[in-house]
C-alpha cells in the first residue's frame, strides 16, 4: 500500500488516502473532489498528485491530474 496526496491547484485544497494503486487512489480522489479525475489531459492541470511509500513525507504533489468534465455523485 502507498500513501497518496492530491492538491487542487486553484485553492490548494489537500486530499489524502492510502491505496494499492495509482488508479485506486484516483478513484477515491474523484469521489472526494466531486468530479471524475484522469492522468490524461493537456494544458495546465487543475490537480497535482503524489505517491509515497512512507507516512513520513513532505507533501509536494507534482504529477498532473485532469478532469473529464463529469461530476461524481
Amino acid at each position: 500500500m502507498a500513501y497518496y496526496d492530491l492538491e487542487r491547484v486553484v485553492d490548494h485544497a489537500q486530499f489524502a488516502t492510502v491505496a494499492a494503486t495509482d488508479d485506486g487512489a484516483l478513484f477515491v480522489f474523484s469521489k472526494e473532489a466531486g468530479e471524475t479525475l484522469t492522468f490524461e489531459g493537456d494544458g495546465p492541470p487543475p490537480y497535482l498528485f503524489q505517491r509515497s511509500f512512507t507516512s513520513q513525507r513532505w507533501v509536494k504533489p507534482d504529477i498532473p491530474v485532469y478532469t473529464t468534465g463529469e461530476q461524481q455523485a
